[in-house]
């Protein structure tokens, strides 16, 4: 096992809608509350209805030689009624991490890349999603952004992270 690094960090969306004060759903801080529950209700919710591409960033502390990470994500505990499980995920093509020295990008830069994983062999959807950088990046700031499906007729996603380890 390892030690989480992500663990209570300071965590931001790309998102206004989570900026109020009084958004409660998917908070994305719940992805380092250092819970593995993956009940919906305590997993934070990142979709691209209000930004192409959301992104997910948690603050480490310090700086720190992030050499990979472990995603731990909802597979359909918890949903309601209304939206089943694939209609959250189905849009999703793939899920890059990133490591930054400053907070909160617009714009993040690929050269900062850890990985990426794909909806190729479905690795997007596992319910643990490992990217492992291919040497260790040093950084202060985690990044995950989300991209969909260009040619779908139905483009919107959601990325659900019941948990975030970072090592």
């Amino acid at each position: 096992m390892f030690e989480n690094l992500a663990w209570s960090g300071r965590t931001w969306v790309n998102d206004i809608r989570h900026q109020w004060s009084g958004w409660h759903y998917g908070r994305a801080g719940l992805a380092v509350d250092g819970s593995l529950n993956t009940s919906l209700p305590r997993c934070a919710v990142l979709d691209n209805f209000s930004v192409d591409e959301p992104v997910w960033m948690v603050d480490l502390g310090t700086r720190e030689d992030v050499k990979g990470l472990v995603i731990v994500t909802w597979q359909g505990d918890g949903q309601d009624n209304q939206t089943l499980y694939r209609d959250y995920v189905f849009g999703l093509d793939k899920l890059s991490a990133y490591v930054e020295l400053r907070p909160r990008l617009s714009e993040i830069s690929e050269k900062r890349e850890c990985g990426t994983v794909t909806r190729l062999n479905n690795a997007v959807f596992l319910e643990r999603v490992h990217i492992e950088c291919p040497q260790p990046i040093r950084g202060r700031y985690v990044y995950l952004k989300g991209t969909g499906v260009a040619n779908r007729w139905h483009r919107l996603f959601s990325i659900v992270l019941c948990e975030v380890l970072v090592y």
